[in-house]
């Protein structure tokens, strides 16, 4: 079973860092990534993540509010 993973981060470095690392995982595949979770809906609808990473201070919409946009 494939695990699909979306990536919020601000940070390229870690971003890449973390795709990176999960490519030595064949059961986990990185659908996308952000720099905040201002679209996280659309991106949820979008690529249907069965994971998400997500930082918790990104500029504009950080990972709490994103967090809550989910659960609404």
């Amino acid at each position: 079973m494939i695990i699909r993973i979306f990536i919020y981060d601000d940070s390229a470095e870690r971003r890449d860092s973390l795709k990176a690392l999960l490519m030595f995982n064949d059961n986990y595949k990185v659908v996308g990534e952000a720099i905040n979770c201002s679209h996280v809906l659309k991106d949820i609808e979008t690529f249907y993540p069965d994971l998400v990473l997500m930082d918790i201070n990104m500029p504009e919409v950080d990972g709490i509010q994103g967090l809550k946009l989910i659960k609404m």
